[in-house]
Protein backbone atom coordinates (compact mmCIF):
# COMPACT_ATOMS: atom_id res chain seq x y z
CA UNK A 1 0.00 0.00 0.00
CA UNK A 2 2.75 2.47 0.91
CA UNK A 3 4.45 1.94 -2.45
CA UNK A 4 1.20 2.68 -4.25
CA UNK A 5 0.68 5.86 -2.22
CA UNK A 6 4.24 7.02 -2.92
CA UNK A 7 4.03 6.18 -6.64
CA UNK A 8 0.68 7.91 -7.03
CA UNK A 9 1.94 11.04 -5.29
CA UNK A 10 5.07 10.97 -7.45
CA UNK A 11 3.04 10.55 -10.66
CA UNK A 12 0.77 13.46 -9.72
CA UNK A 13 3.84 15.55 -8.92
CA UNK A 14 5.34 14.81 -12.33
CA UNK A 15 2.09 15.77 -14.05
CA UNK A 16 1.98 18.95 -11.97
CA UNK A 17 5.45 19.96 -13.13
CA UNK A 18 4.66 19.24 -16.78
CA UNK A 19 1.11 20.61 -17.07
CA UNK A 20 0.37 22.99 -14.21
CA UNK A 21 3.64 24.74 -13.44
CA UNK A 22 3.87 26.46 -16.87
CA UNK A 23 0.41 27.98 -16.31
CA UNK A 24 0.44 28.69 -12.57
CA UNK A 25 3.73 28.32 -10.74
CA UNK A 26 2.35 29.36 -7.34
CA UNK A 27 -0.52 26.86 -7.54
CA UNK A 28 1.89 24.17 -8.77
CA UNK A 29 4.34 24.86 -5.94
CA UNK A 30 1.58 24.51 -3.35
CA UNK A 31 0.32 21.31 -4.96
CA UNK A 32 3.84 19.86 -5.00
CA UNK A 33 4.28 20.76 -1.34
CA UNK A 34 1.05 18.94 -0.45
CA UNK A 35 1.85 15.92 -2.63
CA UNK A 36 5.21 15.59 -0.89
CA UNK A 37 3.59 15.86 2.53
CA UNK A 38 0.63 13.55 1.95
CA UNK A 39 2.38 10.15 2.21
CA UNK A 40 4.06 11.20 5.47
CA UNK A 41 0.81 12.56 6.89
CA UNK A 42 -0.98 9.34 5.94
CA UNK A 43 1.69 7.18 7.60
CA UNK A 44 1.52 9.40 10.69
CA UNK A 45 -2.27 8.94 10.85
CA UNK A 46 -2.21 5.18 10.17
CA UNK A 47 0.51 4.58 12.76
CA UNK A 48 -1.32 6.54 15.47
CA UNK A 49 1.00 9.54 15.55
CA UNK A 50 4.24 7.77 14.76
CA UNK A 51 6.60 8.57 13.19
CA UNK A 52 6.77 12.23 14.12
CA UNK A 53 5.90 14.44 11.17
CA UNK A 54 8.98 16.05 9.59
CA UNK A 55 9.13 19.86 9.80
CA UNK A 56 8.49 20.29 6.06
CA UNK A 57 5.32 18.21 6.36
CA UNK A 58 4.11 20.23 9.36
CA UNK A 59 4.82 23.38 7.36
CA UNK A 60 2.90 22.05 4.34
CA UNK A 61 -0.21 21.16 6.29
CA UNK A 62 -0.13 24.32 8.42
CA UNK A 63 -2.86 24.20 11.06
CA UNK A 64 -4.09 20.85 9.76
CA UNK A 65 -2.41 18.87 12.60
CA UNK A 66 -5.11 20.36 14.81
CA UNK A 67 -7.68 18.57 12.67
CA UNK A 68 -8.65 14.98 13.42
CA UNK A 69 -7.56 13.74 10.00
CA UNK A 70 -4.56 15.51 8.45
CA UNK A 71 -4.41 13.35 5.29
CA UNK A 72 -8.05 14.13 4.50
CA UNK A 73 -7.39 17.85 4.94
CA UNK A 74 -4.41 17.60 2.57
CA UNK A 75 -6.49 15.65 0.02
CA UNK A 76 -9.22 18.25 0.20
CA UNK A 77 -6.78 21.05 -0.57
CA UNK A 78 -5.20 19.00 -3.39
CA UNK A 79 -8.66 18.49 -4.90
CA UNK A 80 -9.44 22.18 -4.52
CA UNK A 81 -6.23 23.23 -6.29
CA UNK A 82 -6.87 20.80 -9.14
CA UNK A 83 -10.47 22.00 -9.50
CA UNK A 84 -9.30 25.62 -9.65
CA UNK A 85 -6.77 24.69 -12.32
CA UNK A 86 -9.35 22.75 -14.35
CA UNK A 87 -11.84 25.63 -14.15
CA UNK A 88 -9.23 27.99 -15.59
CA UNK A 89 -8.58 25.80 -18.64
CA UNK A 90 -10.21 26.76 -21.93
CA UNK A 91 -13.27 24.68 -22.74
CA UNK A 92 -12.15 22.26 -25.46
CA UNK A 93 -15.76 21.58 -26.52
CA UNK A 94 -16.14 25.22 -27.57
CA UNK A 95 -13.55 24.72 -30.32
CA UNK A 96 -15.52 21.93 -32.01
CA UNK A 97 -18.01 22.74 -34.76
Amino acid sequence: IWGTVMNSARNLAQATVVYLRPRSSSRADRLLELLGAFPHALAHRCLNGRPVLPARVRKAVGDAPLLPNVPSAACFEIRLLLAQYAAALPDSDADET
